[in-house]
């Protein structure tokens, strides 16, 4: 779109919210990832590439994870594990699956 040259904001300014409060299971990282990947100027927004270098991911991910082949599970870590979850609320499993 920098061939139509600047073009004029047609959104008006929204005052934020408290995302923290909205996805509570997220930390203070998870936070500032979540809230990186939703800027609306796709210049301001964060690359793929620098969120898997994000203190979310580098703190709970084992530094191996980046050494693994594309063919490899990550299952293959011993750290890596599926976990069931309890569910909190109106969790029903739909119909038909």
């Amino acid at each position: 779109m920098t061939c139509l040259g600047p073009q004029p904001n047609r959104f008006r300014d929204y005052e934020g919210c408290d995302l923290a409060s909205m996805v509570s299971r997220l930390d203070k990282d998870g936070v500032d990832l979540l809230c990186a990947f939703l800027k609306c100027n796709p210049d301001s927004r964060i690359s793929s590439s620098d969120a898997l270098e994000h203190q979310y991911f580098t703190s709970i991910l084992p530094k191996e994870i980046k050494d693994l082949a594309h063919s490899d599970s990550i299952f293959s870590l011993p750290e890596i594990r599926l976990v069931r979850e309890e569910c909190s609320v109106n969790c029903r499993p739909i119909s038909g699956r």
